[in-house]
């Protein structure tokens, strides 16, 4: 019998706004999901860097380093991160004019349904559980 103990989903969660970052994490908490937390985009790429994570919900603006930075670095440091990353945002759409969507695996506005964004995490963690560590879209 070959019996497989799969670690639990991994989130970081992105965000400035304590309250719905600690809501979320709570919410994925409950979905199996081992959580971290930073509040800024500096702190993001130093967690991205330390430890593979299954999903990372990232809000654009943020202090420090800006969502729309930590993208660009991804993009040219890790692309393959970015199949991870939920964008979650209330930036305008003139804001939005030059980011390029699709780079990432979803964007999101807040405010946001949240079943549907606890769904798309579970989604991107499982595809990449099932896929050796790889998200497959």
């Amino acid at each position: 019998m070959d019996l497989q103990i799969s670690a639990p989903l991994s989130a970081l969660i992105v965000d400035d706004d304590l309250p719905l970052q600690q809501m979320v994490g709570v919410l994925l908490h409950h979905h199996g999901f081992e959580v971290d937390l930073v509040d800024d985009g500096e702190n993001a790429l130093k967690r991205i860097h330390d430890r593979d994570y299954d999903v990372i919900l990232l809000d654009l603006m943020l202090p420090r380093m800006n969502g729309f930075e930590v993208v660009r670095h991804l993009k040219a440091a890790a692309p393959d991160v970015l199949a991870r990353v939920i964008v979650v945002t209330a930036a305008s759409e003139r804001t939005l004019e030059s980011f390029q969507q699709d780079q990432v695996r979803k964007l999101m506005r807040k405010p946001f349904d949240i079943h549907e964004l606890v769904g798309e995490a579970l989604a991107c963690g499982n595809a990449r559980s099932r896929n050796g560590g790889k998200v497959v879209a």
